[in-house]
């Protein structure tokens, strides 16, 4: 187990949220169901995890984020951390190259105790939720939706997987389909992700210029649908105010962070949006370097 991990009083909560362990000596990109194991040495902090938890938090929930990947971690971590918070539910990150490995999780979860469901975020699960559930019967819920709001609605609905909209799950020996969820048209209600709950000092890239570093988001979606990119998934174009950029950045700045990484399709897509965000970082002297 990493010291990070080692050193943080872990309490009992109800959702926890998992990056999996790497399946190779490299680590992930497993971002909104990204490109799977990367071609260089880097490792990126799971802005997926970080908005979910962000939003819960918002919410009143507590959950806590377990990230194997760029801890190096392996399958007995993943079951003491199981063991230490108790939850009620575990979700977990994938990309397409990876799925095999990351459906591990599941099995996991479900040999420290059956009774904690298992749910599957990312790209690969939302194109195909139900070949996904067929390939590993230890997962419960393969979520076809933007997962934020899908996992809040399943905390307040008590983890009743026949109330919560945008979800597969497996009921006996079949596979059920509920209906669409519905999207968050402003992505402000998801608050500010949760950097601080993440070893910080790990993440990394070769472009990396200062450090630590981390990522975070201005938008969703993009005003392009190239074939090969995941973010026709995220659609239509979506943007953060730049209120809430804003108060992220600084939030990071108190804890340390030198550098900002954007994971947007395209930061610039909104000129008149992206201008303005520049404008108060120069303003309100938000002193990062940043790339996108």
């Amino acid at each position: 187990m990493h010291n990070f991990y080692q050193k943080q009083t872990i309490k009992n909560c109800d959702v926890l949220l998992i990056e999996p362990p790497p399946p190779g000596n490299k680590k992930v990109l497993r971002i909104l169901g990204s490109i799977g194991t990367y071609k260089t040495n880097m490792a990126w902090p799971p802005l997926d995890l970080m908005i979910i938890d962000g939003l819960l938090s918002k919410e009143g929930i507590e959950s806590f984020i377990f990230d194997a990947n760029a801890t190096s971690s392996n399958w007995e971590d993943v079951s003491e951390i199981v063991r230490r918070v108790r939850p009620r539910i575990v979700v977990f990150t994938t990309s397409t190259t990876t799925i095999l490995n990351d459906l591990n999780t599941a099995k996991t979860v479900k040999s420290v105790s059956g009774s904690i469901l298992t749910a599957a975020i990312g790209t690969h699960v939302m194109c195909l939720p139900e070949e996904t559930l067929k390939i590993s019967r230890d997962l419960d819920i393969a979520i076809f939706n933007e997962p934020e709001l899908v996992i809040l609605d399943l905390v307040r609905n008590g983890f009743s997987l026949s109330s919560t909209d945008g979800i597969y799950y497996r009921k006996d020996e079949r596979i059920i389909k509920n209906p669409e969820h519905r999207q968050a048209n402003n992505l402000d209600i998801f608050g500010i992700s949760s950097h601080h709950k993440l070893p910080l000092s790990l993440y990394h890239d070769p472009l990396t210029e200062r450090f630590p570093m981390s990522i975070t988001y201005g938008g969703r979606g993009c005003i392009n649908s190239c074939i090969y990119c995941c973010s026709p998934f995220y659609a239509p174009f979506r943007l953060r105010s730049t209120e809430i950029v804003i108060k992220e950045l600084k939030q990071l700045v108190e804890l340390g962070i030198k550098e900002i990484r954007f994971f947007d399709p395209g930061l610039t897509n909104d000129l008149s949006w992206a201008a303005k965000l520049f404008q108060e970082m120069i303003k309100e002297r938000i002193a990062l370097t940043f790339s996108c």
